[in-house]
């Protein structure tokens, strides 16, 4: 698991099979640390879906505020392939 999570450290699945691990094994805080940190991945996850959302409503508009923060919250919460996308997308209309 811990070699797999040196591949994809972002991965929510991996993480929380390494927090059930950790509750199985009586290492409880541990545990619901990384279970936080997955939440509020979820959570920053559903907020770039929604601008996604908006973005697509009126493609034609730069949305360049939208489009930077998608970038944030992809780098910062999941994929840095999806950061990039996003955050080259800026340059095209900056």
């Amino acid at each position: 698991l811990e070699a797999a999570l040196e591949v994809e450290p972002k991965s929510s699945s991996l993480r929380y099979l390494k927090a059930q691990a950790l509750q199985s094994m009586d290492r409880a805080d541990e545990a619901r640390r990384l279970f936080e940190e997955i939440a509020a991945d979820r959570d920053a996850i559903e907020e770039a879906d929604r601008l996604i959302d908006l973005v697509k409503s009126r493609p034609n508009d730069p949305w360049i505020d939208e489009r930077f923060r998608m970038g944030e919250l992809y780098l910062k919460h999941d994929s840095a392939y999806r950061a990039e996308y996003w955050l080259k997308s800026v340059l095209l209309y900056d």
